[in-house]
């Protein structure tokens, strides 16, 4: 059987971590074993129950001079387990996968998950470790991009794989009056007002400061429109406080509703009138970019980084959402007037072509196939032919 394993720093709810599970599911659907080497988090049971194991391993040290150390265990490890593959998408263990490979060779698969920054001295060169691999993915023509631009890599290394989700999950079908209710009492929205949504964690590079500048241009052309931002604030009360005293200044500060996290995001999508992007930073991907879409709800974003990758903006005819300006709050509120202004009609057949765009391009089962498919092209095995995303492999 092939066994692939995946390094991950903890088990803590975070992109790497929810993508590395999404691959131990489809592992398992294609008949291998699948292990995540980690520290420990609250993500365990769901591993578990996908039919991953899980190995306690330290891949979370920045300490330097402890690297050759932990690479010689991680050698040890893959050879104990029988590792066929190793698949990281961070940049400890990234490191740690490339030292380990001058103790024992294995075929070597990295994820650039995110638009590094480069603040110091030798930054370049620490990132550089996730085009070490025998494969480097990449979740949009952003990232490949920014890839090229700063570090030198065989472009037959360099794989776009779009990210995905599941859009049975993400289906406004599923969605009755019970759940949309719900989700608008919680708000305080009553039925007549139109959603302007602003999802995500709350930290200053997704920008809620324009979305909030944007509110009196939008609400002096729409007295029914009210914007809910809703995100955890994951413990930041001054960032919180700072948006309440900026929703203060605003015209109508009770149209501004800071909610909080939310558990239902499809039934959130799924209310909203529009879903806004304010991220005043590159963003390697942007997966309520892809929700929202999948629930039929337009998206207004910032032109940072990938997000303009899984939208179509050119032509009217076609379009699933409209960019702006990074940090533009005016413009923003243009974008947003526009969507606002959309007749029945139009707003019908612009959700219509959202939700056709995510089943063409951004769906979990064909992110896990192609993975699944650079696997195979290392290995010489058939684990994309065998994936069955609608249940447990039988082969």
């Amino acid at each position: 059987m092939t066994t692939v394993l995946h390094i991950v720093p903890e088990l803590k709810p975070g992109g790497v971590e929810f993508y590395t599970l999404r691959m131990v599911d489809a592992i398992t659907r294609a008949g291998a074993r699948p292990l995540v080497a980690s520290g420990p988090g609250a993500l365990l049971a769901d591993l578990n129950a996908l039919g991953g194991e899980h190995i306690p391993f330290d891949a979370a040290a920045k300490n330097w001079f402890a690297w050759p150390a932990r690479a010689r265990a991680l050698a040890k490890l893959i050879d104990r387990e029988r590792v066929d593959l190793v698949h990281v998408g961070s940049r400890v263990p990234g490191w740690l996968a490339v030292l380990a490979r001058r103790h024992r060779p294995f075929p070597l698969v990295m994820n650039y998950h995110g638009a590094y920054s480069e603040g110091f001295p030798g930054k370049r060169a620490y990132n550089a470790v996730m085009t070490k691999g025998d494969v480097c993915l990449a979740s949009s023509r952003f990232t490949v991009e920014h890839v090229r631009a700063r570090h030198p890599i065989d472009p037959a290394k360099l794989k776009r794989i779009w990210l995905g989700i599941d859009p049975t999950t993400f289906d406004p079908a599923c969605i009755n009056a019970k759940r949309a209710n719900a989700v608008r009492a919680a708000w305080g929205v009553t039925a007549d007002q139109r959603i302007i949504l602003s999802a995500g964690r709350l930290v200053s590079l997704k920008g809620h400061d324009v979305v909030i500048a944007a509110a009196d241009k939008i609400f002096a052309e729409h007295a029914d429109a009210v914007i809910v931002i809703a995100g955890d604030d994951l413990g930041r009360a001054d960032y919180r406080r700072r948006l309440d005293e900026l929703i203060a200044q605003t015209t109508d500060p009770s149209r501004i509703r800071l909610v909080g996290n939310c558990t239902d995001m499809p039934a959130a999508f799924a209310v909203a009138h529009a879903s806004v992007i304010g991220s005043v930073r590159p963003e390697t991907f942007s997966y309520v970019a892809i929700e929202s879409q999948a629930m039929g709800c337009p998206v207004i974003s910032a032109d940072a980084g990938a997000v303009s990758d899984t939208l179509a903006t050119d032509d009217d005819a076609g379009r699933t959402g409209w960019l702006y300006p990074p940090g533009d709050a005016s413009a923003m509120a243009d974008r947003i007037n526009a969507a606002l202004r959309l007749t029945l009609q139009e707003r019908d057949a612009i959700a219509e072509r959202c939700r056709a765009r995510v089943l063409d391009h951004f769906t979990l089962a064909r992110m896990q196939r192609e993975t699944l498919a650079e696997y195979d092209r290392l290995l010489g095995t058939g684990l994309a032919a065998a994936f069955n995303p609608d249940g447990t492999h039988h082969g």
